[in-house]
Order: structure tokens, then sequence, then C-alpha cells
């Protein structure tokens, strides 16, 4: 699992190496490589979002976005699955009129009595992760709430109030 100790001794042992015969390349690579790492997950995200049809604005703001919503949580009307959407990102047609094709995916959501219209999508996967967070964001809410009722029982205790009810 993995490295361990010695994978980052001997990459020290080589960046020491290089810093002695070409410092400047050594310079350059750790100033690059923040710069390298923070590019490739923009560039995830962008191919994320265009597999699910979204823009970065509609997915920060899934949560205010009606046309975004629907009874069972975050509903993308515009997601045709991932091949479609990439194709219509990269070669689709210049205009479209997005609102009959928001009217089409409301239709195919009412016909098939579902809450995605593909199930194998970006979109589906960002609604679980929704539902993840969520429950995620309820047990961290529930544990702090816990911590801070353990902290004033244990002032009540050291201030002698542990038997009284209601204070003064």
């Amino acid at each position: 699992a993995g490295w361990g100790w010695q994978g980052w001794w001997l990459t020290l042992q080589a960046l020491w190496a290089a810093a002695g015969t070409s410092p400047g390349l050594l310079l350059l690579l750790l100033l690059q490589l923040p710069s390298l790492l923070l590019s490739c997950s923009l560039l995830f995200r962008a191919l994320a979002l265009a597999a699910a049809n979204l823009t970065v604005n509609e997915w920060l703001n899934r949560h205010r976005y009606l046309h975004l919503q629907h009874q069972a949580g975050f509903c993308n009307r515009f997601d045709r699955g991932p091949a479609h959407n990439c194709w219509e990102f990269w070669a689709g047609p210049a205009v479209v009129d997005w609102w009959a094709v928001w009217e089409a995916g409301q239709q195919e959501l009412l016909a098939n009595r579902s809450s995605v219209l593909q199930a194998h999508s970006a979109g589906a996967l960002l609604r679980v992760w929704d539902v993840r967070w969520g429950r995620y964001q309820q047990k961290l809410l529930a544990a702090r709430e816990h911590k801070r009722e353990q902290a004033v029982r244990r002032r009540m205790q050291a201030l002698g109030l542990q038997g009284r009810e209601g204070g003064d």
C-alpha cells in the first residue's frame, strides 16, 4: 500500500542529486508540479461535466436551479448519456433550442415515471454523490451536536449543576 518510507527516501535522494547537477531544472520541476496537478484536475472536471451535459455554473449551483430539480432530487433533463453528450459538446450544432430539449426530457421523465433520463450517465453519478454527501453531512452534524451536548454536560458537572433542571 503506497511507496513506504524507502520510496520517498529514494525520491528525495534523486531530487538532491538532480539539484547538484542542474538546480534550475529541479526548481522548474518543483514549480510546475503543482500547476500540472491543478491543470489535470480542471481537465478532469471539464470532461466529466461535458459527459453530464452541464456547465460549471450549473454544477456548482445545482441546488438553486429549478430546471435541474425533481421530486427525488437532482435531475438533468438535458442529459442523454455520456456518448451523446460528448458528441453534442464537441461536434454538435451551434444553435440549439434548449427549451425544446428540456420539454423533451420532461416528457420522457413523465412517460417513464422515473427521476433520471439515463441510468448510466454522469448526471446519475452526480445524483448518487449528492445523496451520499447529504448523508455524510447529516452524520457530521449529528456528531457535532453530540460533541456540543457532551461539552455542556461537562461544564454543568464542573459547576455542580448536573442534577438541576431548567437552570438558574
